[in-house]
């Protein structure tokens, strides 16, 4: 996966977790969780690791001191995922910025990568098995987008994977832009995806913030990928468990108790 970098998305504040320690710090089976994720990241063999974070970097001094090779760019303003991967194209040099990007490298020089994979510090559970599988069929089927979808019996809360013909990925709509139908979906968005790098970021500088919630959605460019006539291709996970996001102090503990039973 030399040709692969990651950009873990790690700006999020974190407030349900009753703490100022941020959200990604918070320790599950003995580490950090945004610890667990950068160690399968390498165990995978990405070509590099970036991460984005928000302007105020208490509490991460000690994580970032011992991790000097990760490369790091600034969200000054939290205004939705699509803006958060849009500030990473500071690590790239083939990338055109969107419009919209907000550029702050922190550390690290831009470099040349074919792929750019992005996932969120969140999810511990996450394995090197995994992004190694995902790549493997990203390069299998020759594509320009892949997103991860997995199947949950109770898929409130998350994005639904919009299928049309012949089961192509034809769009993800978030829940609270979901209409009745497309609420009953249960393949969901688990929030990773792998792409070319370029075309990523001319898809992201279409991106508008027209949605209920007047954020930059990185899910809007899977419609956008596919109006360009792109290849979008739906890799659906075995284990849904491995995609758990960790946003409360509830999460928190079932994740810590999922992650020492696989221990």
């Amino acid at each position: 996966m030399s040709a692969v970098t990651a950009v873990v998305l790690a700006a999020g504040k974190g407030t349900r977790m009753q703490s100022d320690l941020p959200k990604v710090l918070h320790e599950v089976a003995g580490k950090p969780m945004l610890v667990h994720v950068v160690e399968n990241l390498r165990q995978a063999q990405v070509g590099r690791i970036g991460l984005v974070l928000s302007q105020d970097l208490t509490g991460f001094e000690t994580f970032l001191a011992a991790n000097p090779e990760l490369m790091v760019c600034l969200q000054k303003e939290r205004r939705g995922t699509a803006d958060a991967v849009a500030s990473a194209a500071v690590f790239f040099k083939e990338a055109r910025p969107p419009s919209y990007a907000q550029l702050a490298m922190w550390r690290g020089k831009e470099e040349i990568s074919e792929h750019i994979l992005v996932c969120a510090g969140d999810t511990p559970a996450l394995t090197s098995e995994f992004f190694t599988d995902l790549f493997r069929f990203h390069q299998a089927e020759n594509s320009d987008l892949t997103i991860v979808g997995m199947e949950q019996e109770d898929p409130s809360g998350y994005g639904r994977l919009v299928l049309g013909e012949h089961a192509v990925l034809s769009r993800i709509v978030e829940q609270k832009d979901a209409t009745s139908e497309e609420l009953k979906i249960k393949m969901c968005n688990s929030g990773v995806l792998i792409a070319r790098t370029a075309l990523l970021f001319s898809w992201l500088d279409k991106v508008e913030p027209i949605n209920a919630q007047k954020e930059y959605y990185l899910t809007d460019i899977v419609q956008i990928a596919v109006n360009d006539k792109a290849k979008v291709k739906a890799y659906i996970g075995r284990d849904p468990e491995i995609f758990a996001g960790v946003n409360n102090l509830n999460q928190k503990e079932k994740m810590n108790l999922y992650l020492q039973s696989r221990s």
